[in-house]
């Protein structure tokens, strides 16, 4: 079966869009769509937006929030992990707020953590490359060292594009 494209507007600063695709082709390959890139505003129809909160209307919409860019720009060690249950587990996240995972609205859904800049830092070694000592990474300090964290997140993603439009687009999902 054919995959679908997924149409995804990354409004993120310039040094961090690498590392925002990187994580959307895992999800990609993950969940089984072609995604799109627009750096700009277009007038394409888009699917998911990743950025800073904004007022525009998409199916889907990633909050990132404007401070979590000082993280990937400074060599820092973050203390703060924020722990939501997710279909029976407790899921990492980083670089969000406090709260519920989603904002359900009629006809589109609101992912209220940055699953994108989380899954970056956990996942591909940032820790290593600031030169975080291995007791003191997040997953070690709070005891997620043998979590799915990218097949956690991609499910997450899943679950809220199920709640639009796009919900046809798994037909190649390696995911239930």
């Amino acid at each position: 079966m054919d995959k679908k494209t997924v149409n995804i507007r990354l409004n993120v600063d310039n040094e961090f869009i690498p590392k925002a695709k990187y994580i959307f082709d895992i999800f990609a390959e993950i969940l089984g769509f072609i995604p799109n890139y627009f750096i700009k505003d277009t007038l394409e129809d888009i699917d998911i937006y990743y950025g800073t909160r904004v007022f525009d209307d998409y199916p889907v919409k990633i909050h990132r929030d404007i401070t979590t860019s000082f993280a990937f720009h400074r060599k820092f060690v973050l203390d703060k992990v924020d722990f939501v249950k997710f279909k029976g587990e407790y899921v990492p996240f980083i670089f969000s707020d406090r709260g519920a995972i989603f904002e359900v609205f009629s006809d589109k859904i609101n992912i209220r953590k940055d699953i994108i800049s989380s899954a970056f830092y956990l996942f591909s070694g940032w820790e290593e490359y600031i030169g975080v000592h291995e007791y003191e990474k997040l997953s070690v300090k709070f005891e997620f060292t043998d979590f799915f964290l990218i097949e956690n997140y991609a499910q997450i993603l899943k679950t809220a594009l199920l709640q639009t439009s796009l919900k046809n687009i798994f037909a190649n999902s390696k995911i239930k």
